[in-house]
C-alpha cells in the first residue's frame, strides 16, 4: 500500500467511526464498528508510521511513535472489553468507576513519561492546529504536557479517593492535563507569528 493510499485509508476509517458514532442508534453495533475501525487504523499505523512520519525505520523515534501505537491499541482493547462487560451489566459502579480511574492514570502516566519523546509529527501526539503546523509549538506543548502529568495524576488520585465527585473530578483534570498545555502552545504560536511579520 502506498503512503497516499495509507493517508486516504486513515481518513476513511476516521470518518466512518465520527459517523458511526454520530448516527448508528444500536450502542452494541456501534461499540463493534467504531472499535474495528480503530484497530485498523492503528494497525495501519503502526505499519506506515516511519513513511508517515517521514522518519528511517532504524530513528529510535520510530520506535517511540510505533510504542506508543501499540500503546494506544492495548488501551483501546482493554476500554472496549470494559463497555462490553457495562454493558452488559457484569460490573457494579464501583468497578467501573476504579476501572476508568485506572484507565485515566495509566493515560496520564505513560504519555506524560513519553510525551517529551514524541517527534514533530501529524498522526500521534497533541494534535491541535498550531501544534502540527511549527515544530517548536509542538515541542512546547508536549514538554508542558509531560512536566503536568505526574502532579495531576497524584491530585486526581486523592482526589477521587476523597471526594464522591468522580465524574465531576475526572472531567477537571483531564481538561487541565490537555488544556494547560493547549493554551501555552496557542499564546506561544501567536506571539511566533506575529513576532515573525
Amino acid at each position: 500500500m502506498s503512503l497516499n493510499q495509507s493517508r486516504f485509508l486513515l481518513f476513511l476509517l476516521s470518518a466512518g467511526a465520527l459517523a458511526t458514532a454520530i448516527f448508528l442508534r444500536d450502542p452494541a453495533v456501534s461499540l463493534l464498528l467504531i472499535g474495528t475501525m480503530l484497530i485498523v487504523s492503528l494497525v495501519v499505523l503502526y505499519r506506515k508510521m516511519d513513511q508517515l512520519a517521514g522518519l528511517s525505520p532504524a530513528n529510535p523515534k520510530t520506535k517511540t511513535l510505533k510504542g506508543l501505537t501499540l500503546f494506544s491499541l492495548f488501551i483501546l482493547l482493554i476500554a472496549g472489553g470494559a463497555a462490553y462487560l457495562v454493558a452488559n451489566g457484569q460490573v457494579s459502579e464501583n468497578t467501573e468507576k476504579a476501572f476508568a480511574a485506572g484507565i485515566i492514570l495509566l493515560l496520564m502516566v505513560v504519555l506524560g513519561n513519553l510525551s517529551t519523546k514524541i517527534p514533530f509529527n501529524r498522526y500521534t501526539g497533541l494534535r491541535l492546529p498550531w501544534t502540527v503546523r511549527d515544530e517548536e509549538t509542538w515541542l512546547l506543548a508536549h514538554r508542558v504536557l509531560g512536566y503536568l502529568s505526574l502532579p495531576l495524576s497524584v491530585i486526581y488520585l486523592v482526589l477521587i479517593l476523597t471526594l464522591p465527585y468522580f465524574e465531576t473530578v475526572t472531567a477537571i483534570v483531564f481538561l487541565l492535563w490537555i488544556g494547560i498545555p493547549s493554551i501555552i502552545s496557542l499564546r506561544f504560536f501567536m506571539k511566533k507569528l506575529h513576532g515573525a511579520k
